[in-house]
């Protein structure tokens, strides 16, 4: 290794550097004509089936997300709000993890009946959320 690298500092010094010059000219041409082709292949490059495409950093999907559409309220969540602040009462020394997993346990212990009051509280609070949004239409003539 050392032999080749002093052998090639004295070839160097013999044609005054002028060769590895060229060469190098040579190395970035090729470089960018290769990485222009690389991002024109990225471009149009369909994934096999069962792989998924993963783009470059700069390049990201970006998933389009109606504005129209409301948030609806999830049932373990108007659940896990009334029940929180009693484990955690009864359970001061557990960490939010632990009082998660506790929620998570009486949650999937209720029967169905009893489910029944969490469903209704988020079908009203769905129904409201509808009348809360407008119609593209009122929004377009408000933004004007």
């Amino acid at each position: 290794m050392l032999q080749s690298t002093s052998q090639s500092l004295l070839r160097s010094a013999q044609t005054g550097g002028r060769q590895d010059l060229l060469q190098r000219k040579e190395n970035l041409k090729t470089a960018e004509a290769d990485k222009a082709c690389y991002e024109r292949e990225v471009k149009t490059y369909i994934p096999p089936k069962g792989e998924t495409y993963i783009p470059p950093k700069g390049e990201t999907k970006t998933k389009f997300k109606d504005p129209n559409i409301s948030k609806r309220p999830l049932l373990t969540f108007l659940f896990c709000s009334e029940y929180c602040s009693k484990i955690k009462g009864k359970h001061s020394s557990l960490s939010i993890g632990n009082v998660a997993k506790k929620l998570g346990e009486m949650w999937n212990n209720i029967a169905a009946d009893d489910r029944q009051p969490y469903k209704k509280k988020a079908a009203e609070l769905k129904n409201t959320m509808k009348r809360i949004v407008l119609p593209p239409e009122l929004k377009e003539n408000l933004m004007q």
